[in-house]
């Protein structure tokens, strides 16, 4: 797993290219809120989301994409007889 933010670098594209992948279902992508217990004026116990947020994604599934990229790159260059 690896963070989303990290993704555009590791795989060589845009952010823009990730966050589409992504809402077209073609990169899983794991969040995790954190959440804090904090106690209610009646002595309660109430779970609030805290603005930590862990956005994450499987390695292989980048490295395919890597790999699905690099084949379509030698494929032009042997269309075009380089």
């Amino acid at each position: 797993m690896i963070p989303l933010q990290w993704v555009p670098d590791y795989v060589g594209v845009s952010r823009a290219a990730v966050h589409q992948r992504a809402k077209n279902g073609g990169l899983t992508v794991f969040s995790f809120i954190v959440v804090e217990r904090s106690r209610t004026i009646l002595g309660g116990m109430r779970d609030r989301e805290t603005r930590k947020r862990y956005d994450l994604v499987p390695l292989s599934e980048c490295d395919a994409w890597h790999l699905l990229l690099l084949e379509r790159c030698d494929e032009v260059r042997g269309a075009c007889g380089h």
